[in-house]
């Protein structure tokens, strides 16, 4: 028997969280940067760059926990006239140090 289709890749919100891939959270970055700094995102580095970085990720720590990491990135991201956007490059490269171990203890948090 063969496998159901899945939604478009970049169709975020009709997958399932372990359904998504590079291209999912590429589209539901872009998504989160519309909603909570209310400016369209970019890549700095080059779209490859940010997908590869985003594969990296959450091959190291999950797709749940990365997903929580974009968005307490965002949450905590304060932009300038000069950088309004927190590209995905800034947050795995500046901010990972500060966020990600509060994401992965609220993870297990809600895990336990």
């Amino acid at each position: 028997m063969t496998k159901p289709k899945l939604p478009p890749a970049k169709d975020w919100q009709a997958r399932t969280i372990d359904q998504w891939n590079t291209h999912t959270f590429f589209a539901y970055l872009q998504h989160a940067h519309r909603e909570e700094l209310k400016v369209d995102y970019f890549s700095a580095k080059g779209i490859k760059i940010d997908l590869s970085m985003i594969k990296r990720t959450f091959d190291e720590f999950g797709k749940e926990i990365t997903k929580m990491f974009i968005d307490r990135c965002l949450k905590q991201y304060t932009s300038s006239s000069q950088y309004k956007v927190c590209t995905f490059w800034f947050m795995r490269t500046y901010m990972i140090a500060q966020v990600m171990p509060k994401v992965q203890e609220e993870y297990k948090r809600m895990q336990d």
